[in-house]
């Protein structure tokens, strides 16, 4: 009995035993787990920086390959450094992400980014921080061409130099846009509006890129893009014709001066012949449901005081057809080769120019007014048509069609470049 009595003791004390050196086992164990997950957190923190590192110097190195090749490195560099530090936002600082553009070798533009990832667990094992890089070398065709632009803001610092807002859906066919402002708000997509082009180039940067469908990419940091226009000297006139035109009833319109302002109201229709008619300050307007047509024709917006410069009002369910004179008909007739609408170069900059038509209004040719700030809405379907728009800021605030399948030998001048880009690694 005694015998027995000893051993259950024994069992009971070695079960006692077992259960504490199991119990050391485990929580032994269970450090090395807990080290390996806060290593695989570590890790991932650098993952994901190196994603997103990578894709940054990608559209950094796009962009410098992109740019006008006479940039000196320093030029190259700065490019590539904005770029990046728009694609992190505040991660750029955090990181301590530093960024290289590297001269060209063989036409080929190599940007690299280092940032550092601090650890958690893994500085226990004196590994404070991770360093984190990315490489992206990438090579333009050597071409610059005009051609393929539709829509160019001119404005050289603007915020939304190029906006579109609202509920705009704005489709560009077959075309490019441009932008010379170096804000980092150049283009903005805002609010519903959605923007289909074939590419954007601007000199800043854009906002809302989610919103933009570019089937050859979103360019920025980019070179300015010429006036295409700026050779276009204001026509010679003299004297008015009329002044003070208002009409709510039909009318048929001679070329010529009209002073202090044009009206076409109510339901009035009123066709213009071909040639050149200046519009000498004031306000130029089509209201409710009047209609304005012509063809060949050009119209002018000066102001020969210096004061009263011209505004222009198209408002929302007036029908505009107008359209330019080729170099043959301009030369005939008086008006420009190509262009639509003309504005005063000497015009103050930010003028209100409102050419919110909507679905209604085709207007074919250059809309060229480079010191004026224009809000557009509107464009047929752009099957066979061809429309120019340049202004010194242009807010898109409705629905819009814009296409150049049309323009055949109209006259409207080509602009902007065209530069195929691509990343080698």
């Amino acid at each position: 009995m005694t015998f027995f009595r000893t051993a259950s003791k024994s069992r009971s004390s070695f079960r006692s035993d077992a259960s504490g050196t199991v119990g050391i086992i485990f929580g032994l164990s269970f450090i090395p787990t807990m080290l390996v997950m806060g290593v695989a957190l570590d890790y991932r923190n650098a993952v994901t920086l190196r994603s997103r590192l990578q894709a940054a110097v990608d559209s950094a190195s796009l962009a410098v390959a992109a740019s006008d090749p006479s940039l000196t490195q320093t030029a190259r560099q700065q490019i590539a450094q904005n770029i990046v530090a728009a694609k992190l936002g505040p991660a750029a600082d955090r990181y301590a992400v530093a960024v290289t553009e590297t001269e060209p070798s063989n036409n080929r533009y190599q940007v690299s980014a280092v940032g550092t990832v601090s650890t958690t667990v893994m500085r226990f094992a004196h590994f404070d921080n991770i360093s984190v890089s990315a490489s992206s070398t990438a090579s333009a065709a050597t071409t610059m061409a005009g051609g393929g632009g539709c829509v160019l803001s001119l404005d050289d610092s603007a915020v939304n130099s190029i906006w579109y807002n609202g509920h705009a859906d704005v489709v560009l066919h077959n075309c490019n846009i441009y932008g010379n402002s170096a804000s980092s708000q150049a283009l903005d997509v805002s609010g519903s509006a959605n923007l289909w082009a074939n590419m954007i180039s601007v000199h800043g940067h854009v906002q809302g890129e989610s919103k933009i469908v570019a089937t050859q990419g979103v360019l920025e940091g980019q070179p300015r893009t010429l006036d295409p226009y700026a050779d276009v000297p204001l026509p010679a006139f003299s004297g008015c014709d009329h002044t003070n035109y208002a009409t709510s009833t039909d009318d048929h319109l001679q070329p010529g001066v009209y002073c202090n302002g044009f009206a076409v109201n109510s339901t009035a229709e009123v066709e213009l012949d071909p040639g050149l008619y200046v519009i000498d300050g004031g306000a130029f307007k089509i209201n409710g449901q009047a209609e304005l047509k012509g063809e060949k024709v050009t119209i002018v917006f000066t102001s020969s005081s210096g004061g009263n410069w011209p505004t222009m009002t198209i408002n929302g369910g007036a029908q505009v057809n107008l359209k330019a004179p080729n170099a043959q008909d301009a030369a005939a007739t008086g008006g420009i080769a190509g262009i639509v609408f003309y504005g005063d170069r000497a015009m103050p900059a930010g003028q209100s120019f409102k050419l919110n038509g909507g679905s209604t209004q085709t207007l074919t040719g250059a809309v060229y007014l480079p010191e004026a700030a224009v809000t557009f809405a509107g464009g047929a379907s752009p099957t066979g048509n061809c429309t120019h728009l340049i202004g010194n800021t242009l807010t898109f605030i409705g629905d819009s069609d814009i296409g150049i399948d049309g323009c055949g030998n109209l006259g409207v001048r080509p602009f902007g470049a065209t530069r195929t880009v691509r990343v080698y690694q």
